[in-house]
């Protein structure tokens, strides 16, 4: 089975390598979110998303996670997530949560903030043993937009590959075969 590609809208490219980082006093903050999967039967109730950052990623974090990249391809932004200090806690219906490592606020000209996880996702024992193509796409990714009354919308990308572009060095996502799930109601804590 081919993997159909889909790239996400959302530039990495903005995310890793121009954005300014809005700072605040206290670096703790939750958000939460309805999960619509349009893959799943209709009638299907959405699922809820929380997201509870306690470290925002900085410039150095965002240098190194795009070097390693650019030097080692994915297994070099794993290596690098490992060394990095948790950033947070992700929970999705259905799980005690993972830790993840990466969490960058962005201000946008326009007054909304940005916001974007990355997760190096859990690979299963049978994905990993049985060899499936998903093992190449070892990341999911979580892009939220917020207005200014901390509400907004977004879309979180399971299996999902980062590449870059050693000419440009532009970075892309492509996710597995899969349509990114949309993010409703999207609320600062």
């Amino acid at each position: 089975m081919q993997p159909m590609s889909r790239f996400a809208s959302f530039s990495l490219a903005a995310a890793l390598t121009i954005s300014v980082p809005v700072l605040a006093a206290d670096p703790s903050e939750s958000f939460s979110a309805k999960v619509v999967n349009f893959e799943q039967p209709m009638g299907r109730a959405p699922g809820l998303l929380q997201v509870r950052v306690t470290r925002w990623s900085t410039d150095a974090d965002r240098d190194a996670l795009t070097n390693a990249l650019m030097k080692d391809g994915q297994n070099g932004v794993i290596d690098q997530l490992k060394k990095m200090p948790a950033a947070g806690v992700i929970r999705t219906p259905g799980t005690a949560g993972y830790t993840f490592r990466y969490a960058r606020r962005i201000a946008a000209a326009n007054g909304d903030e940005q916001f974007l996880v990355v997760i190096d996702r859990p690979i299963g024992f049978a994905e990993f043993r049985q060899g499936w193509q998903t093992v190449d796409y070892p990341f999911t990714i979580v892009q939220m937009t917020l207005n200014a009354k901390g509400e907004g919308s977004g879309q979180m990308m399971g299996a999902t590959k980062l590449s870059a572009n050693s000419v440009t060095g532009d970075i892309a996502f492509e996710h597995y075969n899969v349509s990114p799930q949309l993010l409703q109601n999207v609320r600062r804590e």
